[in-house]
């Protein structure tokens, strides 16, 4: 898996996860994960034509929606991925 996180946004128990898919063609690239208290609520993917984001989720089989989320959770925790706005962060997910 391909992935890069680019960014990270929280608003009470939620979490939306920002990533680059860099397997997809460059404009199919940008997904983004919502989670609620650490669980796998629902996948999107921007759509470019319609200047969007769009619900896949059901698109996925869980196992790989799981395996997805592992390796999301560790990114964001190791360090490949740093938030410039606070290089001490802790764990949201």
């Amino acid at each position: 898996m391909t992935i890069k996180v680019i960014a990270l946004k929280q608003h009470l128990s939620q979490t939306k996860v920002y990533y680059l898919n860099l397997a997809e063609p460059k404009n199919q690239q940008l997904y983004m994960m919502i989670f609620e208290k650490g669980e796998l609520l629902t996948l999107t993917s921007y759509n470019t034509r319609k200047d969007q984001y769009e619900e896949v989720t059901s698109l996925f089989p869980k196992s790989f929606l799981q395996n997805l989320s592992e390796h999301i959770y560790f990114q964001i925790n190791s360090k490949s991925y740093s938030d410039e706005a606070d290089p001490h962060k802790k764990s949201i997910l």
